[in-house]
């Protein structure tokens, strides 16, 4: 923002604003009565607030509520004790039904305004199975400075270490976290224990700003089949560290892998680094759907295994596969939607960048008797054209790309190789939007089906089906 709340100018004060929207940040979209649109914080859909302006984002002008003159009936109470401060779960106060209706709204808008999609069938969002407690993965920061608000003791909070996450926009101070609701015990428990076992110790926090201190991270990754990984980061060699694993061991028997990865490095990047096994397997199992997969600790898995089941399955059926399809699935992982689709299809080939995901891929192609999936580990533009040679005569293509999309080079492949359709899956529906905008010359947008993915944030994933426009 480009100035706060104790900027020497007077602020702005705002009456009677309706807020109508969610934005980003966690912030909301009101409306003053003479039209003019503004940004505020603390607010659902539907409330009536007055307020003082206290920055701005993006060209509009973010205001605090200092009184609500009535209250939306979209409104929930929070459950974490930690809400307004972390920025995670920044949608708890509103209902989940009412999520959901912001959520599949988004998804229409986005595509219409930004993909040109017109004609499409937009179908019901579908709710994630678990509201909290739904996520497979959590990443931890430890740090030599906890995240402290001005109403806090400053001067003796402010000098402790936390253990939690990093505060939006602040990459040099953590928000110690009692307790949090977005993964199933033990992770809140292996959490602290590892961060009263540090100060026991005497072994630094990691300090963000002067790249000093010992511990920096711990990964929790859990299975709904009963495997629990943990990565403890560390920021520079300490003879301690065979204690720390030798007792997080003997208190949480339940590991059934764990890796300690060195990481001196500015940035908290840690898919470059060795990680060292110190004990149990290399990997962990997940089931979805009946079809089991492995993955390993740079291997990517979806984070709501209950959700992607879900999202999986309802993707495949969207897409009508028959028994004498070849299908080709991009940005693959470790072959979730490859493998669901080999169940169906004559053949399926996956393509990933990740060598650790594609060693999973084929493991678990063979371990659930799926001698009709193969796998290519390289660069989705340049194993593209190779991918479909290996496949034959394609009739889907399958994108699953991370946040930022397809690159243009991937897209342009595609509308070459120009397959009969492509089902498009998207973590991020305006990335999708803008793909699809570049497709439209040769593809049109049969069905779009917004998936929950995320519940309690504005995150929202989205099947589409593209149909080639002369098939």
């Amino acid at each position: 923002m480009s100035r706060g709340p104790h900027s020497s100018k007077p602020r702005r004060e705002f009456e009677d604003v309706h807020v109508v929207d969610v934005a980003e940040g966690g912030l909301c979209m009101g409306r003053l009565p003479s039209g003019e649109v503004v940004l505020v914080r603390g607010a659902v859909p539907g409330d009536v607030v007055n307020g003082i302006e206290v920055g701005k984002q993006k060209r509009l002008k973010v205001m605090q509520p200092t009184m609500f003159t009535s209250h939306s009936s979209n409104r929930a109470m929070p459950v974490c004790q930690h809400f307004g401060q972390c920025g995670g779960c920044t949608r708890q106060n509103i209902a989940y039904s009412h999520q959901m209706a912001l959520k599949e709204k988004k998804v229409a808008d986005t595509l219409t305004r930004l993909g040109g999609v017109a004609g499409a069938a937009f179908l019901p969002i579908l709710p994630s199975p678990k509201k909290f407690y739904y996520r497979n993965r959590l990443d931890y920061a430890f740090g030599a400075q906890r995240w402290v608000q001005k109403t806090d003791d400053l001067a003796t909070l402010g000098q402790l270490p936390g253990a939690g996450f990093h505060v939006q926009g602040r990459f040099d101070k953590v928000l110690h976290l009692n307790r949090c609701h977005l993964m199933q015990e033990p992770a809140n428990r292996l959490r602290l224990w590892l961060f009263n076992w540090a100060i026991q110790n005497g072994v630094s926090m990691w300090h963000a700003r002067e790249h000093t201190g010992i511990l920096r991270s711990l990964v929790i990754r859990q299975t709904t089949l009963g495997d629990l990984m943990v990565q403890v980061i560390y920021g520079r060699h300490f003879e301690e560290l065979k204690a720390l694993t030798d007792a997080m061991l003997q208190e949480f028997p339940a590991i059934t892998s764990m890796f300690t990865i060195l990481n001196p490095k500015p940035n908290d990047s840690i898919w470059d680094l060795e990680m060292d096994l110190v004990f149990g397997k290399s990997y962990i199992t997940e089931t979805l759907n009946g079809i089991n997969f492995q993955y390993g600790p740079k291997s990517f898995f979806q984070t709501n295994p209950a959700g992607a089941a879900m999202l999986v399955q309802r993707a495949i059926d969207i897409a009508e596969i028959k028994a004498d399809w070849k299908v080709v699935d991009l940005y693959c992982g470790v072959g979730a939607f490859t493998l669901h689709a080999a169940r169906l299809a004559q053949f399926a080939v996956g393509v990933e960048t990740v060598p650790e995901a594609v060693e999973f891929a084929n493991l678990n192609a063979a371990a659930n008797g799926y001698s009709n999936a193969k796998f290519i580990a390289s660069e989705t533009d340049k194993a593209l054209h190779d991918a479909f040679q290996l496949a034959g005569d394609v009739n889907l293509l399958i994108t699953d790309p991370p946040r930022n999309g397809m690159d243009v080079g991937t897209i342009q492949k595609t509308m070459a190789l120009a397959p009969p359709k492509i089902l498009y899956v998207s973590c991020n529906p305006a990335t999708q939007a803008r793909d699809i905008a570049l497709l439209a010359e040769k593809y049109s947008v049969e069905v779009a089906q917004p998936v929950d993915m995320f519940p309690q944030t504005d995150h929202v994933e989205n099947i589409a089906l593209l149909k080639r426009r002369d098939y």
